[in-house]
């Protein structure tokens, strides 16, 4: 039976932020009195600022598989065998395995930019090397290769383990649904920022899947919209219900059913 991790996640993800907030409040004061404890400051904003922002979207999505586990407008309840949620965790890594080429670009023209920041700043305001500030300059670039890292990389591992390791069962409701290991994907919703473009029912290398092909907002001074899609295998034998499924989620959300 597909279980609520979200609640024990935003739990654990807001006792590490607590954790990162009394450290950054240590090192302010620290560093007031002695530079040399400047490590505890960007510990503690590397370690509270992300963990906040996850605990509050944990949070907000224990809210919403909780209305979908408990039966509100769900569609489909179907549940993959071993060898289909293998499949389906293969799916989502070989995926995975092409934006992180996409992340490791981003991450090397960040700290690209950041040494070029450096040298500009070293032209207009010449320093010795023994005045520049190294420990301040190393920390941010590895909080820059951390973040990479860790959205580009460690998050797609950690998701095909939990994926493995998890519930088999996918819980189907119009607007989003609970994919094995316990993910919430979201393809419609406007607090969600995500809008839908197509339903597509397919079949590729790792078999039959239902494909909802959607938009996502991202943040920052300008919004823009970014192509994404969330994958559904459909068990044996669940073909024709899945076309049901399909249509059901197109008519709710306004878009076309493709059955390719």
């Amino acid at each position: 039976m597909v279980e609520n991790k979200y609640k024990p996640r935003a739990i654990a993800f807001f006792i590490l932020a607590v954790i990162g907030s009394i450290l950054f409040g240590l090192g302010i004061v620290r560093v007031a009195d002695d530079y040399d404890d400047i490590w505890l400051l960007f510990i503690g904003i590397f370690l509270s600022v992300p963990m906040w922002v996850f605990g509050f979207v944990a949070l907000w999505q224990a809210s919403k598989v909780g209305k979908l586990l408990r039966g509100e407008g769900v569609l489909a309840v179907w549940s993959l065998s071993t060898e289909e949620k293998e499949a389906h965790a293969a799916a989502l890594w070989e995926k995975a395995k092409k934006d992180m080429v996409s992340w490791m670009i981003a991450g090397g023209i960040l700290i690209l930019f950041a040494f070029l920041l450096g040298f500009v700043v070293f032209l207009f305001d010449p320093i010795t090397l023994d005045e520049m500030p190294w420990l301040i300059i190393i920390l941010c670039l590895l909080g820059v290769m951390v973040l990479v890292f860790s959205l580009g990389v460690l998050s797609p591992w950690l998701e095909r383990r939990q994926i493995r390791g998890g519930s088999r069962d996918i819980v189907i409701g119009p607007h989003s649904a609970v994919l094995p290991g316990g993910k919430h994907a979201i393809w419609h919703g406007h607090g969600a920022g995500a809008h839908a473009k197509s339903v597509d029912l397919t079949c590729d290398q790792f078999g039959d899947a239902l494909v909802i092909h959607y938009e996502s907002m991202s943040g920052g001074k300008y919004h823009r919209y970014i192509e994404e899609g969330c994958r559904i295998s459909i068990p044996g034998g669940k073909k024709a219900e899945a076309a049901a499924v399909g249509k059901e989620i197109a008519k709710a959300c306004g878009v076309e059913f493709i059955w390719s």
